[in-house]
């Protein structure tokens, strides 16, 4: 079966506070929730911290459509809008067989 990986890397800015970091962190859990087309979700913390504070996300969907209609959810705009004051990221999406 071939699955739609999406990988994001949240570099948070250096000024960012604990609390902050938390609430991303929980955001970014909670997001998981409730997706049609999720077959799984992943996130947690960079063990290596040379670079600063960052949070992976890893998810799986069973098609491009279905990570289409979680992008494009309420849920997800809205955590990307906090996200963009605390954080940068990166993104990577491919088909894994």
């Amino acid at each position: 079966m071939t699955v739609y990986r999406h990988i994001v890397l949240f570099k948070l800015h250096e000024d960012t506070t604990e609390a902050e970091r938390q609430k991303a962190f929980e955001l970014l859990i909670q997001l998981g929730k409730g997706h049609a087309g999720l077959l799984s979700w992943h996130v947690n913390w960079s063990i290596d911290t040379r670079k600063g504070h960052i949070i992976c996300e890893e998810a799986e969907f069973d098609s491009r459509q279905a990570f289409e209609d979680f992008r494009l959810s309420k849920a997800h705009g809205e955590v990307a809008e906090f996200m963009r004051e605390v954080s940068d990221w990166w993104v990577a999406d491919y088909l894994a067989a």
